[in-house]
C-alpha cells in the first residue's frame, strides 16, 4: 500500500479472506489514471463512460446523495468531507493478488518487472510524522439519545421495524495517512 501513495487517484480491494464462490482474488489494487469520469457527472453520463471503456478495468464508488438523481430527494445535512456523488475510473496499473500469485497489469509505457521491482524497494514502514488527530461528534450525547428515544418510539408505534442511524464523527485541520 505504501508504493500506491504516490499515485493521487488509487481504489483498494479487498475480500478479507471470505470464502465464497464468486470470489476470485484475494485483493485487487487499481493506481494512476488513464480516463475518468469528471467527479459530479451523472448516473447516465457513467453508463456511456462503461460503454466507451469496454473490456477494461473501471473502479470507482457511488456516494449517498446519489439517490437524489433517482428519487426526489435532498438532504440537508452538512457534507463536511464533500465526496462527489460518483467518481469512475480506468486505472494506469491494476495489481491483483490471488493465492500466492500476484498479477501486474500495465496500460501504460511503464512494464510489470519494473513496476513489481519499485514495489520491492518501497519501505513497507514509512517513517511519517502523524499529527495527533483530534476527533469530535457532531452532535452532543444528550442529543443522541434523544434522538434514540424518539427512533425508539417510532418502532414501538410500529411506525418502521428497523432504523439505521448514523453519527457523524469528524476532525478538522488534520491530514490523515490512510
Amino acid at each position: 500500500m505504501n508504493w500506491a501513495n504516490q499515485f493521487n487517484i488509487c481504489c483498494f480491494l479487498d475480500n478479507h479472506q471470505y470464502q465464497s464462490s464468486s470470489s476470485v482474488v484475494e485483493c485487487m489494487l487499481a493506481c494512476g489514471v488513464t480516463a475518468a469520469l469528471p467527479a459530479h457527472a451523472s448516473l447516465g453520463t457513467l453508463d456511456d463512460f462503461i460503454n466507451t471503456h469496454t473490456n477494461k478495468w473501471i473502479f470507482g464508488h457511488l456516494g449517498y446523495d446519489i439517490k437524489n438523481q433517482i428519487e426526489q430527494l435532498r438532504s440537508t445535512h452538512s457534507d463536511g468531507i464533500q465526496f462527489p456523488d460518483l467518481f469512475f475510473f480506468v486505472p494506469a496499473i491494476v495489481l491483483s493478488l490471488k493465492e500466492q500469485t500476484l498479477l501486474i497489469e500495465t496500460y501504460t509505457n511503464t512494464n510489470a518487472s519494473s513496476i513489481y521491482e519499485s514495489i520491492k524497494a518501497t519501505p513497507s514502514v514509512l517513517n511519517i510524522s502523524k499529527p495527533k488527530v483530534s476527533v469530535q461528534p457532531k452532535m452532543s450525547k444528550q442529543q443522541y439519545i434523544a434522538t434514540i428515544q424518539q427512533l425508539k418510539q417510532h418502532i414501538q408505534r410500529g411506525d418502521c421495524y428497523e432504523i439505521n442511524y448514523c453519527q457523524e464523527f469528524y476532525a478538522t485541520n488534520t491530514v490523515i495517512e490512510p
